[in-house]
């Protein structure tokens, strides 16, 4: 590449050499930026300094990068309780039932409650919880094989039942005998006073009395296809039965004695539907992680999709597959298994029913309890250790106590659930887990191409001690390593807390482009305290990218410059101030290739002034002052 300007009083435009009178001008052309605000602002704020505040996080998780305008209400990951404005704290907690004595290699298949107790399925063992001892005692009955499914609570001619299906048939309780049904039997449903369910081959079947059984409908898909049976709303408005399968929903029409594809058409999946309840005002049914509002209406029915897999999905560690949905008063929670799983071999052909194919695994993982309210997802219960699924759930009052019952490891979990919208400051005897993590997004202020300067990090916590405390991270330019993150403080007391950055001795600021924030929360041997954070503030300075302008007065000499004759240096002159693209403009004797990076006294700019005087006729000499600006230090 030529020299530029090897002279003094020159400067090098649009690829040719003009001399200058006198020396250039530099002048710095960056605009002040205007100061942004994420978050209610407040009286006497620095208009210099920009600032968001995090005090809602309904939201729920989901979100990796924020869009400022609509996600300041979400997370990207996070254990802590999400559902009170203004109060960040940890979560429930979970209690380890006893190990119930069962030996061998199996799983719980069935939880359900009964006469104010909770009973669970061990592999064939159906035994019943005594609270006060913390023991599931001995075997009550013994499956002919592992539990399917149950049903608990059901009238049949004014007998209460409680019933356990295993594919080859059903056991059933009365409060006082066990009694078995060889009626194959995988799903069981009650809907207006009978007894339902459905076997692997798609067949109907109803009972007034157990024991006794009448075929009803028959599912036009191959066997296996049925993944659950549950009750919701039909067309007229009438509850109807449903049977959600690895094609899709399937609707029961009991006066012709048949069953009716819907709309909710899915892809052949082994995994479709294992999720399908009905939750306030409408059904709800799982595809993976995905979940399907259905609501069917008087013409048509409406679908929405609401699962976890929205927007962001879930960090990589906690994709699976959605194994059951479970109604409770606030929240619809989802069992999401994590855990790998052999690979399944399936076909596809026009009437998308199984063939040749492969479905691949869900990622190993940590499997989770999440919870939606309708307007976000947050996360109820994580499981310690990865490779180990949740494997069903189940609520409950029994014990009067409103519970979610769960299985993990051959071992039962329960939770105490809110039966309202809990203000912590207003209680004092719920229990809190130990530990929890509250992780924002990656924040940028839309501006991730600029450099930006963080300041201060500001906390309001309601409650905070030495023993109840909250851990401050930062991570920096979409780098989640281990590596990058820098511990700001830890919160012990309550009340404001600043965080001066770097540090109180040094107060020069963290360069940015984009930003998230890590909260641990963690509470002492205290199970009833919790940390309790009002808001997270955060405050920078937003300072456009550098952009240089020069101005100079430029000569055109009768004679021509630099071999180039007069007109030829005039209409180039002219053509630089027209083009429709930057040029280039110099005034140092330097090339990138003496250092093999950007040079940084070539500039690529725009000609935003140009005046003077130029001679007439044949003469194209002149003398003009000018004024180049550059749009973007990156084009250097």
């Amino acid at each position: 590449m030529p020299d530029r300007t090897d002279r003094a009083e020159e400067i090098y435009i649009n690829g040719f050499r003009y001399p200058v009178t006198g020396p250039v001008r530099r002048f710095l052309a960056s605009r002040p930026t205007p100061r942004f605000v994420l978050g209610e602002d407040h009286a006497g704020a620095h208009q210099d300094i920009s600032r968001v505040k995090w005090d809602d996080w309904r939201g729920g998780i989901g979100i990796e990068r924020m869009d400022p305008s609509r996600d300041i209400a979400r997370a990207w990951w996070s254990t802590c309780h999400l559902r009170q404005k203004r109060h960040l704290t940890l979560p429930a907690l979970a209690t380890l039932t006893a190990a119930s004595g069962v030996s061998g290699s199996w799983s719980v298949g069935a939880i359900t409650d009964y006469a104010n107790a909770i009973y669970a399925v061990f592999g064939v063992a159906v035994r019943s919880y005594t609270a006060g001892t913390n023991s599931w005692g001995s075997t009550l009955r013994t499956l002919p094989g592992d539990a399917t499914s149950s049903l608990s609570n059901f009238r049949l001619n004014d007998v209460l039942y409680m019933a356990f299906a295993y594919t080859s048939g059903y056991d059933y309780y009365n409060g006082t005998s066990w009694a078995t049904s060889g009626t194959d039997a995988v799903y069981l449903v009650y809907w207006e006073d009978r007894l339902w369910g459905i076997d692997s081959t798609g067949q109907l079947w109803w009972a007034t009395t157990p024991g006794t059984e009448t075929n009803d409908a028959q599912l036009p898909l191959v066997n296996s296809a049925v993944t659950n049976l549950f009750t919701a709303r039909g067309p007229s408005g009438r509850t109807v039965i449903y049977a959600s399968t690895t094609n899709g929903l399937w609707m029961h029409d009991a006066d012709n004695v048949e069953f009716i594809r819907t709309e909710l058409e899915l892809p052949y999946h082994p995994d479709n539907g294992l999720g399908a309840v009905t939750w306030r005002d409408g059904a709800f049914i799982s595809s993976g992680l995905g979940i399907y509002k259905y609501v069917h209406g008087t013409v048509a029915a409406t679908i929405q999709p609401v699962g976890p897999d929205r927007d962001h999905g879930l960090p990589s560690d906690y994709r699976g597959r959605i194994r059951k949905l479970i109604p409770t008063l606030n929240e619809l929670i989802a069992l999401v298994d994590a855990t790998s799983a052999s690979t399944v071999t399936t076909i596809f052909d026009n009437d998308d029913t199984p063939g040749m194919g492969e479905v691949i695994s869900p990622d190993a993982g940590r499997s989770a309890l999440l919870g939606w309210d309708g307007q976000g997802w947050q996360v109820v219960w994580t499981s310690d250790a990865a490779t180990l699924p949740v494997t069903v759930a189940h609520v409950a009052n029994a014990y009067n106590d409103y519970r979610i019952w769960w299985a993990q490891n051959q071992r039962v979990y329960w939770m105490t659930l809110d039966r309202d919208i809990v203000n912590p400051t207003q209680i004092s005897d719920k229990p809190y887990a130990a530990s929890a993590t509250h992780e924002t997004p990656w924040f940028d202020a839309d501006e991730e191409h600029i450099v930006k300067t963080a300041v201060v990090i500001c906390t309001h916590t309601v409650t905070a001690n030495a023993n109840e405390t909250i851990a401050v991270r930062y991570r920096l330019n979409d780098d989640d390593s281990s590596a990058n993150q820098t511990a700001v403080g830890t919160i012990t007391a309550a009340g404001h807390n600043e965080y001066i950055l770097p540090s109180v001795t040094n107060r020069a600021g963290v360069a940015w482009r984009s930003i998230k924030f890590v909260l641990d929360f963690v509470r002492g041997s205290t199970t009833t305290n919790t940390p309790d954070l009002d808001r997270l503030e955060f405050y920078f300075v937003r300072k456009e990218e550098i952009r240089w302008g020069v101005s100079a007065t430029v000569v055109i000499p009768t004679e021509g410059y630099g071999l180039q004759s007069a007109e030829v240096l005039h209409e180039n002159l002219f053509a630089a101030a027209a083009s429709g693209i930057m040029v280039e403009v110099t005034w140092r004797d330097r090339d990138a290739d003496d250092a093999g990076t950007v040079n940084p006294y070539n500039y690529y700019m725009h000609l935003v002034g140009f005046t003077g005087t130029e001679a007439t006729g044949n003469d194209f000499s002149g003398e003009f002052q000018i004024v180049a600006v550059e749009r973007d230090a990156s084009h250097r």
